[in-house]
């Protein structure tokens, strides 16, 4: 019985332990559970977390950015109306600027945009394109006292590109030492040849003799052998001021070209002339016309 009994205490003892044990083993199936759940969580707080710092981010960034665009808004419209506000004062004085020597009126604006807060400055740099023509447009006598030496190591940098090179021996070859210096350049292509024409036509033709050696001279006669008709201006005022050198420059066929051309606007000019030219005609133009072309305009109201 007592063998019985005591059997029967250790089953109980170990049924209580396997049950505690169980319900232990639940709890921490439970607790792992709950464990995953707030990693889990923890995880989907963490993501939301970057989404909201990266949101924010972005906000502050949007924000700096508009207000560097409302800043440079700001500083573009306070130029604009400095400018504006210059433009006034000098409208207001344009009578009494009027009245004084045109040295004294660009000084006046020229000291007026030194005091103004623009960008302006009257130096040779930056060296850009379209404020050194500013300049020479209208401050010529300044553009011209920019350092030839400067000018000239700027425009040899710029000979890579034949065009931005050409543009800036067109802007300073009134520089006489910029012309000597880049004026065989004209003749190593056939490129850009209104431009060409424009810069021989624009310096005074003394320049272009004085830097003519035969290879020069061999280079003129073959552009104006190339282009006659072009460069009918500029012969114009080799025969103007210096006829001893046309026999250099010309020859018979460019002597023909020219006969030719002249003898083919005569008739291109008697023909408008004939079909009814009457609308081109006014006080700049009309002593240009020989008799028979009045003649043709006016018909019988023609009176000679």
């Amino acid at each position: 019985m007592n063998k019985f009994t005591s059997s029967t205490t250790q089953n109980s003892q170990q049924t209580r332990k396997l049950f505690k044990e169980d319900k232990e083993c639940d709890k921490i199936i439970e607790l792992q559970k709950e464990n995953i759940k707030l990693k889990g969580e923890v995880s989907i707080l963490r993501q939301n977390m970057l989404s909201l710092e990266k949101h924010n981010y972005e906000l502050r960034d949007e924000k700096s950015k508009n207000i560097k665009l409302e800043c440079k808004n700001n500083d573009k419209l306070r130029r604009e109306v400095s400018v504006l506000h210059l433009q006034n004062k000098i409208n207001e004085n344009k009578m009494m600027a009027f009245k004084r020597k045109k040295i004294e009126l660009s000084m006046d604006i020229k000291w007026a945009l030194q005091q103004s807060e623009t960008d302006i400055n009257f130096q040779l740099y930056p060296f850009e394109f379209k404020r050194l023509k500013f300049f020479k447009d209208y401050f010529y006598n300044d553009f011209c006292q920019f350092c030839t030496k400067s000018v000239i190591q700027e425009i040899k940098h710029l000979m890579k590109n034949y065009k931005d090179f050409l543009d800036f021996f067109e802007l300073f070859c009134c520089k006489i030492d910029v012309f000597k210096e880049f004026f065989v350049y004209l003749f190593v292509n056939d490129h850009y040849i209104d431009k060409k024409i424009e810069i021989m036509e624009s310096v005074p033709l003394e320049w272009i003799l004085g830097t003519s050696d035969d290879v020069n001279i061999t280079n003129i006669r073959k552009f104006i052998l190339n282009y006659p008709i072009k460069m009918m201006r500029f012969i114009y005022k080799i025969a103007e001021t210096r006829p001893f050198i046309l026999n250099i420059v010309l020859d018979r066929s460019i002597f023909n070209d020219l006969i030719r051309t002249k003898t083919y606007i005569l008739t291109l000019l008697n023909k408008i002339c004939k079909e009814g030219g009457l609308s081109f005609i006014d006080h700049t133009n009309l002593h240009y016309l020989s008799q028979q072309n009045l003649k043709d305009i006016y018909k019988e109201e023609y009176d000679s």
